[in-house]
């Protein structure tokens, strides 16, 4: 099972099937795209965050009484950017997990995807500076 947490401390499910995909396609999110290998939606799943932020939403909307969360937006306001990027990573393993048990055959570039996308998270992370807390620019009356 594949949760995440969202800003106020709740367990959200992540979990991929037929009604998800009905309900994603409902809010113009054609996740079945992926399968074709023409769309660019894996890619945008990657680096559009409003994007990621509403299919989250489409999957999780059956669980928003049990939160008590009443819409999409309010839902969406509870991802800030780290849970958003862990959710992210959960996506595409289920994306890829669903599309696999379901199509075997289109299912292995998906997985050979991945597995190039976390290698390629790996590598920017090992390249970006890591963020020492200390503020920008210089002292006042320093030459920055």
């Amino acid at each position: 099972m594949r949760t995440f947490i969202d800003e106020r401390g709740q367990t959200w499910e992540l979990k991929l099937d037929i009604s998800a995909l009905e309900r994603c396609a409902a809010a113009g999110i054609h996740l079945d795209e992926v399968l074709s290998g023409k769309s660019d939606l894996l890619i945008r799943l990657r680096y559009d965050a409003p994007l990621v932020a509403r299919t989250l939403a489409a999957i999780c909307r059956p669980a928003f009484p049990v939160h008590q969360v009443k819409t999409d937006e309010e839902f969406i306001g509870l991802l800030t950017p780290a849970v958003l990027g862990q959710a992210k990573a959960l996506l595409r393993d289920e994306l890829v997990g669903f599309f696999t048990q379901f199509d075997p055959e289109a299912g292995r570039p998906l997985q050979l995807w991945l597995e190039k996308d976390r290698e390629l998270t790996g590598l920017i992370g090992a390249t970006l500076p890591m963020n020492s807390g200390a503020g920008s620019g210089g002292a006042p009356g320093s030459a920055v």
